[in-house]
């Protein structure tokens, strides 16, 4: 991952929370890793803590994706038990989350793209993808929420990588396998969408 280095021209202190950031993720990502290594060794305890770990952030994670809370708790489980038979395979070059949002991101499409009910929009955006920052700030969590049903899964997936847990472009381009532009494109849209349904009213009251 590219590191930004910080401005000379900037106070030194402006850096800071971006610096705290990495630094948090890369602690929680060697605990993460032990406990990998642990269930490598077939060590339900650790298996147990991660499961601890993750539970949740999955759950938020496709929540939105799959309307059915029992599918969403069934896909974690599969989840889990491809971490449980897999732990093995995973390769050091991405964080432990990249990794097992990964797995989740194409078992929930799999699912998804077999389910009638459900319909996969491919879509191109063209030029260069526009950074409106001004939807961050028109909108609260909740609203996130409710405005985040008019995507597809696949905005959905990357809307919520972007603005729920923080990823950057290219870590999501890694935990969904796909290209860094495709990720833009993706976002390109889901923002479009996301500031149509700002602009009709599609927010909580």
């Amino acid at each position: 991952m590219n590191h930004r280095q910080p401005s000379n021209d900037l106070p030194a202190d402006t850096s800071s929370g971006v610096e705290l950031l990495q630094e948090n993720r890369n602690s929680v990502n060697k605990i993460e890793i032990s406990l990998i290594r642990a269930i490598v060794q077939e060590d339900r305890v650790a298996m147990a803590q991660l499961y601890d770990i993750y539970y949740p952030r999955l759950y938020r994670f496709l929540t939105g994706m799959i309307q059915d809370r029992e599918l969403i708790m069934e896909l974690i489980n599969d989840v889990m038990m491809i971490i449980w038979q897999k732990a093995a395979s995973f390769r050091r070059r991405s964080l432990v989350s990249t990794w097992i949002f990964g797995i989740a991101y194409h078992r929930a499409l799999d699912r998804i793209r077999k389910n009638q009910r459900y319909r996969q929009v491919l879509e191109e955006a063209p030029g260069p993808t526009p950074m409106d920052s001004s939807l961050n700030e028109s909108i609260t969590a909740r609203d996130l929420k409710i405005i985040m049903q008019v995507l597809t899964p696949e905005q959905q997936a990357v809307a919520k990588l972007t603005f729920e847990f923080g990823y950057s472009y290219p870590e999501i381009a890694e935990i969904l396998q796909i290209p860094v532009n495709t990720v833009k494109t993706r976002m390109f849209h889901a923002r479009k969408s996301m500031q149509k349904s700002v602009n009709q009213g599609v927010t909580s009251k």
